[in-house]
């Protein structure tokens, strides 16, 4: 028998699709297809993936002959318990919804992702807005496919668990699984650890790397010595001491809790690093609480403990909370410019600012057709008046003047000169002349001009120059 006519049967004997285990061994199924038909051969890696899959040895595949048949079946004489099981409809259903229930909460964790997202919106840089949204997507689509190869496989198992009848048979140290499905009979072995176990009210649901197999709890309680080996860890995580698994258990619990709470450590040091002139590399003591939790995962499963939501949610956290540090960084540098330009030009100017004041920021200048810019600078603050304080602040400097002259409007830079705003506040000073709010003599003039919107209590202050209008 050829290496192609021996995967043939195994396949067959498993009830499987060229398909199904083309997926399984991560190729395609003309690959499969290939080797079946001895026009290529597998390759080492999947040599020994295909002996996982199908329960047989390499020396099997490679020959054609059975080379030990006890590893395929245990002997009558070995064998410790066993007992014959077919499932129903209403079983496989129950451990179907029940496995789908728990494909649901990898979704939360696009959460935090989405919430970043929103509040990054309109205020951040499209890069960055977009950056996170391209994680959010490829999130929601990872899911997504995780999803519909959870439910396909559903679908398998319990479209083969209604066509066969299963007898459990238990030796010392491997479960072994018979089915017999439309003539065809399978044979699977499993090592202690490679079960793993769903317990509802009635039935319990078996996930193995061949597939989901439902069981009555009725017909495995009566097997106690195989629920028993079901229920029990492999080896490995038998050595580990159970005072240590409890205290990684509550490491992991208490790292997440942190991880989850880092974000709000953000937000508390930036309104401390703002309140108290608090140096912002304070601020990026932030992220090392996920990262820590990120590492801890990361080690953890190394060595065989269940720690990969840490991995999952410190990943997820420490990329928030250092966008969120790099924002602030980008908005503190921006304040502190901000607050030179406005100090320099207000001084320069003598215009003076109210002492409740509070610089916010820098902007961009946008000029357009009418005035076209070479350069220009533009900073922000708040008044931090009221309505009556507003006018009072107008009234004490003549050289403001309510609503944009027609003469002027070529020389003021299209944000600034809206229609909605006909009765904002402008200061026009032509740097050159010394002239305010007077046009200029010539083109290729630079001008100062501080400006406050109508409904608003922010003023603008702006240091630009303008292109030769003949040019």
């Amino acid at each position: 028998m050829t290496i192609g006519q021996k995967l043939h049967q195994c396949r067959n004997e498993a009830g499987l699709s060229q398909e199904e285990v083309a997926g399984r061994l991560l190729v395609s199924r003309q690959t499969i297809s290939l080797w079946e038909t001895d026009q290529t051969l597998p390759t080492i890696d999947n040599l020994l993936r295909l002996k996982e899959l199908f329960g047989i040895s390499v020396d099997e595949l490679l020959t054609g002959e059975e080379q030990k048949p006890a590893q395929q079946s245990a002997p009558d004489a070995d064998i410790i318990e066993s007992f014959s099981y077919a499932p129903t409809a209403e079983d496989v259903k129950k451990v179907t919804r029940r496995l789908k229930r728990k494909d649901r909460p990898r979704y939360l964790l696009l959460l935090p992702m989405l919430f970043m997202w929103v509040v990054l919106i309109g205020d951040a840089p499209d890069a960055l807005t977009g950056f996170v949204f391209g994680i959010l997507f490829v999130g929601l689509f990872a899911c997504i496919c995780q999803s519909i190869r959870l439910r396909k496989r559903l679908r398998e198992s319990e479209k083969k668990a209604l066509s066969a009848q299963y007898v459990y048979e238990l030796t010392d140290n491997r479960l072994y699984i018979r089915t017999e499905r439309e003539g065809v009979a399978s044979r699977f072995c499993f090592e202690q650890g490679e079960v793993k176990c769903t317990e509802l009210d009635e039935v319990f649901g078996l996930d193995t790397k061949h597939g989901i197999f439902t069981v009555g709890r009725e017909a495995l309680c009566g097997a106690p010595r195989i629920l028993s080996f079901i229920k029990s860890p492999s080896p490995s995580e038998k050595a580990v001491p159970q005072k240590t698994k409890k205290a990684v258990k509550a490491a992991s619990i208490l790292l997440l809790i942190n991880a989850c709470l880092s974000f709000a450590l953000v937000a508390a040091l930036i309104g401390l690093s703002e309140a108290v002139s608090m140096p912002p590399v304070f601020v990026w003591l932030a992220p090392l609480v996920p990262l820590v939790c990120l590492l801890f995962g990361i080690a953890m499963i190394k060595r065989g403990f269940a720690t990969r939501a840490n991995i999952i949610i410190g990943a997820i956290f420490t990329v928030i909370t250092l966008i969120f540090c790099l924002l602030f960084t980008a908005h503190l540098k921006s304040k502190r410019g901000a607050e030179e330009i406005m100090t320099d030009l207000s001084q320069k100017y003598s215009v003076t600012l109210p002492a409740s004041a509070e610089v916010l920021g820098m902007d961009d200048i946008n000029g357009d057709d009418r005035c076209r810019l070479t350069s220009g600078r533009l900073s922000m603050a708040s008044l931090g008046l009221d309505g009556s304080g507003k006018k009072a602040y107008f009234s004490g400097d003549e050289r403001w003047i309510q609503g944009l002259p027609e003469e002027l409007a070529p020389y003021v830079p299209e944000q600034f000169r809206t229609a909605k705003d006909s009765d904002a506040h402008y200061i026009l000073i032509d740097c050159d002349s010394g002239l305010v709010n007077t046009p200029p003599d010539g083109p290729g003039h630079s001008f100062v001009l501080f400006y406050v919107p109508e409904y608003s209590y922010t003023i603008y202050a702006a240091e630009y120059t303008i292109m030769n209008n003949e040019d």
